[in-house]
């Protein structure tokens, strides 16, 4: 390469660098894993036991202005285990470590016609799998093939508790946020419906008693031209107040 770096700088951690073959626009690096042996991701059991071995092409980020890409050899291993369903696995690279945390929903193929069931891992922030249906069997089986599991986040109907409950008895059960709101907000709507007459009957109150205190105002506003020390009589005080009370509506409910 006519780059100043090594080439083996380009390879991630945790794989072993084999060789390189590269041209004007693109870096093709062949590596492998430098593991002995590979985890059952149903058991979780180690293996060493190979089956066989393919080759995956996986593009990576440029460099130098050119195409970097890994040619990783990868090694399919028989799980030894009896009562473990998966009997042959291919070895996973990158983070490995379980699922622990975890958010169960459902999802629409087709809005109002076919569901499914999405579950993501919560602390990578990241989908783990789309399941086909969101039946309670389906998600507990799957459940069941990840038992690192200590908490399912979920909506709060009874099919996705069911299915946590059977199959994972001691992962912690929690109601996830939008569901927490959108109850919430239904709680709310609800208590102001069931409220709506008291609270009408509230405002038309305030209503009625600013109506009446701003009749008082322009009413009276009139009297602020006249000379101090001009006597009033009863009977004109007495006719602008029935006139301010015939005005209002129901004055008689009307605390000043």
């Amino acid at each position: 390469m006519r780059t100043g770096f090594r080439v083996s700088s380009l390879v991630p951690s945790g794989l072993v660098f084999d060789g390189v073959s590269d041209s004007e626009d693109s870096v093709i690096l062949a590596v492998r894993s430098e593991a002995a042996d590979a985890q059952c991701p149903l058991c979780a059991t180690a293996s060493r036991r190979i089956h066989s071995r393919y080759i995956r092409h996986v593009a990576d980020l440029p460099s130098a202005g050119r195409k970097v890409r890994l040619r990783l050899l990868t090694r399919r291993f028989t799980c030894e285990v009896p009562h473990c369903r998966r009997r042959i696995f291919a070895e996973r690279f990158g983070p490995t470590d379980p699922l622990l945390v975890v958010g169960i929903d459902d999802w629409a193929f087709r809005r109002n016609h076919r569901y499914g069931t999405i579950v993501c891992d919560l602390e990578r922030r990241r989908i783990v799998t789309l399941l086909p249906d969101r039946e309670t069997a389906t998600v507990r089986a799957w459940l069941s093939e990840h038992p690192a599991i200590n908490i399912v986040s979920r909506d709060r109907g009874g099919g996705y508790g069911e299915a946590a409950a059977k199959a994972l008895p001691d992962a912690i059960q929690v109601a996830d946020r939008w569901h927490l709101m959108e109850n919430a907000s239904a709680a709310f709507l609800d208590a102001v419906r069931r409220s709506m007459n008291r609270i009408r009957t509230a405002i038309g109150s305030a209503l009625r008693l600013l109506h009446v205190r701003q009749a008082f105002k322009i009413r009276f506003q009139a009297f602020s031209n006249v000379p101090f020390g001009t006597n009033f009589l009863p009977t004109t005080c007495s006719l602008v107040v029935l006139s301010l009370v015939s005005a209002t509506p129901q004055y008689g409910q009307t605390t000043l």
